[in-house]
């Protein structure tokens, strides 16, 4: 991923200079091992977060599924997938899976009657191709 764009502004040129200078010098590190003339504020662009490579992780997800389907579980027709069986499927890092359930990128739902969580690779898959657009 690109490295954001970062703007740097000197605080002695805003209005607040005296005041975040005259806080910062409340620390007593601060005061007297640091010149507040040289405060820098640093802010970095936001980025909207995407998935790298939807199709691939769609393929491996389906070539997964299609090659192991008779050794996963199944409960009332349907796979029992975990996190960590989903990110083996997509051939990604189970830590990819958590950011993208955090970033809303797919989710999971229980599964009713065994109060399992789980997740449904028809949906998976909808979610997936809905971030390539």
């Amino acid at each position: 991923m690109p490295r954001r764009k970062k703007i740097t502004i000197k605080a002695k040129d805003t209005p607040i200079f005296d005041l975040l200078a005259s806080e910062l010098s409340n620390n007593s590190e601060l005061a007297t091992d640091y010149d507040m003339d040289s405060i820098e504020i640093t802010i970095t662009k936001k980025h909207q977060p995407y998935i790298l490579d939807a199709d691939k992780a769609i393929s491996n997800l389906q070539h997964y599924y299609v090659a192991n389907k008779q050794f996963i579980e199944h409960f009332a027709g349907k796979p029992i997938i975990s996190k960590h069986l989903l990110a083996k499927m997509m051939k990604v890092s189970r830590p990819t899976v958590d950011q993208w359930l955090e970033k809303g990128f797919i989710s999971q739902s229980v599964m009713t009657g065994i109060k399992i969580t789980s997740f449904d690779l028809d949906e998976v898959i909808e979610q997936l191709r809905k971030q390539k657009q």
